[in-house]
């Protein structure tokens, strides 16, 4: 007896997101790739390396604010709804706040996806 899986038709789970702009569009955002996975944790540890330091380094700061502009550009492209987003779309739409908030709960939404297969 053969055993048949396709990949096109397992039910996956979704993080939907609403967006800040004038049509108040919709994304489902998938989980990361691998390649997207390794960044997320790397961009995750600055983060926290960052957080731990007393004084500011503002060139770090810099750095690592770009590169969260930019793995959240990434993040938002792997949405189901095949909407592309660019980078410069991602800062006009989500201030330092928002690009902190969307991070944690991507990251709580990917952790929980990986708790719940185990």
């Amino acid at each position: 007896m053969a055993i048949a899986l396709n990949f096109n038709k397992i039910k996956k789970t979704y993080m939907f997101l609403t967006l800040a702009d004038d049509k108040h569009t919709t994304l489902m955002i998938g989980t990361p790739n691998k390649a997207l996975s390794d960044e997320l944790m790397t961009l995750n540890k600055a983060m926290v390396e960052l957080s731990k330091e007393e004084t500011e380094d503002t060139e770090e700061s810099e750095f690592i604010l770009n590169e969260l502009y930019e793995v959240c550009t990434k993040i938002l492209n792997r949405n189901k709804n095949g909407i592309k987003i660019s980078k410069k779309q991602v800062e006009e739409l989500l201030d330092y706040e928002d690009i902190i908030i969307f991070f944690k709960n991507y990251v709580d939404y990917v952790n929980s996806i990986t708790n719940s297969k185990n």
